[in-house]
């Protein structure tokens, strides 16, 4: 079999998402291939979420639909480890969207090597209004992939791809780690194996007032700040001094080039102060970027604008 026709299955939890599914199952059932199972799984919920589903599954027979007594995101995400047909599992959340090749994009990095456990991907941030919020890009190689733990925004859970295997031998999702319990998982991963991104926007992430990440905003800050010291404190600097430098050419032929680099340089500082290195040192050490500074400068005009945008929208909206 061809690696990019290996089977995969799309873990899908659903709780009370019932405006969300007729659009959010289309993209789903585009981007899954004739080979693949969507296992979605509805969390108790008590609006018509399970009869919308339920539709779906009528009329494709990939689709294996469950529904189970309300456990929360950890306990549906454990469960669907256990049940999943395939060895390749890849997330996805019925509100966002997703690029239709994502997933033979994504079988396709994770099999040049049986080390690589898990494959992300740039993606771009939507509100429920549909209005543009920017393009978060990945790390791409193995060592940047690694240090760009140290932002967590940067492996976002629905874009993931992973074996199943590595993941229950990293401990699986803990209820403990919540409301990072993907983070938390991510920095373990690392630890054990490889990790890899697609340099493509593969992801169309909805920022919902609704959803965990600003809900919980609170306990998320909290537990991503504790997370970042964990990632901080199994890295090497004196690794990443000379990596970083090699690994930022590599990302010259990528799309959003200027952009990888300029979130590079800014995790390589975050692992420095969070190793405690001084202002002097911290300025020497980035002073060897000389080259991607004078584009941090030119860029700086335009990420300002973006950013004076992004305000305006939510503002609005």
């Amino acid at each position: 079999m061809n690696s990019n026709q290996k089977p995969i299955t799309v873990l899908v939890p659903v709780y009370n998402a019932e405006s969300s599914i007729p659009v959010g199952m289309k993209s789903i059932l585009a981007m899954a291939r004739a080979e693949d199972e969507i296992l979605v799984i509805d969390d108790g919920s008590s609006d018509n979420s399970l009869m919308e589903l339920q539709k779906f599954s009528k009329v494709d027979n990939r689709i294996n639909l469950i529904s189970r007594s309300h456990q929360g995101l950890v306990g549906v995400l454990n469960f669907g480890l256990t049940e999943s047909a395939n060895e390749l599992i890849a997330r996805a959340d019925i509100d966002d969207s997703y690029h239709p090749d994502r997933l033979n994009l994504q079988v396709g990095t994770i099999s040049e090597s049986p080390h690589i456990s898990a494959v992300f991907s740039d993606y771009e941030i939507t509100n429920v209004g549909g209005n543009h919020l920017g393009v978060i890009p990945s790390a791409v190689t193995e060592n940047l992939t690694k240090l760009s733990l140290i932002n967590h925004q940067r492996t976002a859970h629905p874009s993931v791809l992973f074996r199943k295997e590595a993941v229950i031998s990293a401990g699986g999702y803990i209820r403990s780690d919540f409301p990072a319990e993907d983070y938390a998982l991510w920095i373990r991963l690392s630890r054990i194996s490889e990790l890899r991104t697609v340099p493509q926007v593969l992801l169309c992430y909805t920022l919902s007032p609704t959803g965990i990440s600003l809900t919980r905003a609170e306990e998320m800050k909290k537990r991503t700040s504790f997370l970042q010291t964990e990632v901080a404190r199994s890295l090497d600097v004196d690794k990443y001094r000379v990596s970083v430098l090699q690994d930022l050419s590599e990302l010259n032929t990528t799309a959003l080039s200027a952009e990888r680099k300029l979130l590079t340089i800014r995790d390589f500082i975050r692992l420095l102060k969070l190793k405690g290195h001084s202002l002097r040192d911290i300025t020497r050490d980035v002073s060897k970027f000389r080259t991607e500074l004078e584009l941090m400068a030119s860029l700086r005009s335009v990420i300002k604008l973006e950013s004076d945008r992004r305000k305006r929208v939510q503002e609005r909206d």
